[in-house]
């Protein structure tokens, strides 16, 4: 228990305290506001309202459907995830020889230079972390802006992999 919900329940013990010493009950249902959250009152006395721990939430809404375009000539590959904790979303995964990291795909940010990315496209968050061992990758893509910065020559790529396939002549 944090000292902020101690303190949440202590408010609740001298508003009950209050109830007894009054003989005045209020009705069902009264919020009491105090320094470390509201009561309610209920079953005849006041108790904390519990908050509900707020649900995780991605940085950017796409879903495995829509395929973000990150304004960053660093963000080769694109991953739609789902992290051991169930949370999904997607990032720009950096593979090295040694280890693979991501950086979380969010909203348009400034660049070094000040510059806004065009509407529509979306940048990475600043630092990478390690890629945990059990991420399941739901989908892989190339990321569209890479590819129109440095086309790859004689091939494409393979919707769906970070796979290459040769052009037919």
């Amino acid at each position: 228990m944090t000292i902020e919900e101690l303190a949440h329940e202590i408010d609740a013990i001298k508003a009950r305290l209050d109830v007894v010493e009054s003989g005045n009950a209020p009705k069902e249902g009264t919020i009491r506001t105090t320094p470390f959250g509201n009561l309610i009152f209920k079953d005849g006395m006041y108790v904390p309202i519990k908050k509900e721990k707020d649900a995780w939430t991605p940085p950017i809404s796409n879903t495995i459907d829509q395929v973000p375009v990150v304004a960053d000539i660093r963000a080769e590959k694109l991953a739609y995830i789902k992290l051991s904790n169930g949370n999904k979303l997607w990032v720009v995964v950096h593979i090295t020889d040694n280890k693979t990291s991501y950086q979380e795909v969010v909203p348009a940010v400034t660049d070094s230079c000040g510059r806004m990315p065009a509407a529509g496209y979306f940048s990475m968050a600043s630092s990478p972390k390690d890629l945990p061992d059990d991420t399941e990758f739901l989908r892989r893509e190339w990321n569209a802006y890479y590819l129109e910065k440095f086309p790859p020559t004689k091939c494409h790529p393979v919707a769906g992999t970070w796979e290459m396939e040769p052009d037919e002549d």
